[in-house]
């Protein structure tokens, strides 16, 4: 097993250490280097208009490092599934910056340009009302602890900006709440990527999550739910909650609005849109027990063959983890809805 490791960081290492014309992967390295640059022009704006604009570069300053750290480790254990997935997030990255200008130079329109800056600095995004290391913690969650959803959720945004089918981006807190034409669903929440369907409603103007009566805020309050259940089941989140809520409606969409209710009403004073059970903490059947499994099924697929055996195990893990949470009970939770003050309280 160790051969094989070791086979495969050497034919990768060689790789990266070819001249830059015969090496597609050192273009990929330096794309990715040019296009998280360009985010930066974002979040410089972040810097610009802080009250204590030192506070939040220390925070990218200090995520930055800690980021690249990790890359470093992930990229010496794993160079092939490193490189693949620094690829992937390159070349959704580029198409929409590109298709985007493109369609800039022609039309004069520059909003679509603007989203697709926006998207990419989503997933570098740092929370500044958040204390210093709870934003950092949750700027390395979603990159690596969640990473599988918060890909997918860049990828996708990408490709809805670059049609023309989103309608508006509005943070909140850490996330990006997407609103559009999505086709197959009503709503989706990747990583801290949220996503509803509009469908004809008119604009609504100044975003407010306590704006009870716009079927698209109730959605993203749904998908918020979602992204607090991102955070605690990491990589296993596509297999234990997306995957069996799509096929069957059970106990993950019960638990999201209790999820989101309870953030809601705890940091905002935002009305519940369920019968909220306060005193009821949030539960994850078996996660705990999962994610040992899970790891370890990871690291023995890593250690057989390398980046291969890592993502064959990992197809393999998500297939048993979406059998093991196929089931409709919801665990106690109701979404019959009651009427609450402003202080969540009946």
């Amino acid at each position: 097993m160790d051969g094989i490791l070791n086979e495969e960081l050497i034919r990768w290492l060689k790789l990266v250490g070819h001249e830059v014309s015969i090496t597609p992967w050192m273009l990929i390295l330096m794309g990715f280097i040019l296009v998280f640059s360009l985010s930066w022009l974002g979040l410089g704006r972040s810097v610009a208009v802080a009250e204590n604009p030192y506070n939040v570069l220390a925070r990218y300053l200090l995520a930055g490092l800690l980021s690249g750290l990790l890359s470093s480790a992930c990229y010496l254990l794993l160079p092939g599934l490193c490189l693949t997935l620094i690829g992937v997030w390159l070349f959704f990255s580029l198409t929409g910056i590109l298709s985007t200008t493109i369609l800039g130079l022609f039309s004069g329109n520059w909003e679509l340009m603007h989203r697709s800056l926006k998207i990419i600095n989503t997933s570098f995004y740092i929370e500044q009302e958040q204390p210093f290391f709870t934003s950092i913690f949750q700027l390395i969650s979603r990159n690596f602890w969640q990473q599988p959803q918060t890909i997918a959720g860049h990828s996708y945004a990408v490709i809805l900006n670059s049609m023309g089918l989103i309608r508006s981006c509005d943070r909140f807190e850490d996330t990006l709440m997407i609103s559009g034409k999505l086709h197959y669903a009503p709503g989706i929440a990747l990583g801290n990527f949220l996503f509803a369907e509009t469908r004809d409603e008119p604009p609504l103007g100044k975003f407010n999550l306590n704006y009870e009566h716009s079927e698209v805020i109730r959605t993203f309050r749904h998908k918020l739910g979602h992204y607090l259940q991102s955070r605690q089941c990491g990589y296993l989140y596509l297999f234990k909650i997306v995957i069996p809520g799509k096929i069957i409606q059970g106990w993950t969409e019960a638990d999201a609005d209790q999820r989101s209710d309870k953030y809601l009403v705890h940091e905002y004073g935002i009305t519940p849109m369920t019968v909220l059970k306060l005193n009821q903490r949030a539960c994850m059947p078996r996660l705990a027990l999962e994610q040992m499994i899970f790891t370890l099924l990871l690291a023995s697929g890593a250690l057989y063959a390398g980046s291969y055996g890592f993502a064959g195990a990992f197809l393999i893990g998500g297939g048993i983890e979406i059998i093991l949470n196929l089931k409709t009970n919801e665990v106690g939770h109701s979404t019959k809805s009651m009427s609450f003050n402003q202080n969540g309280q009946k």
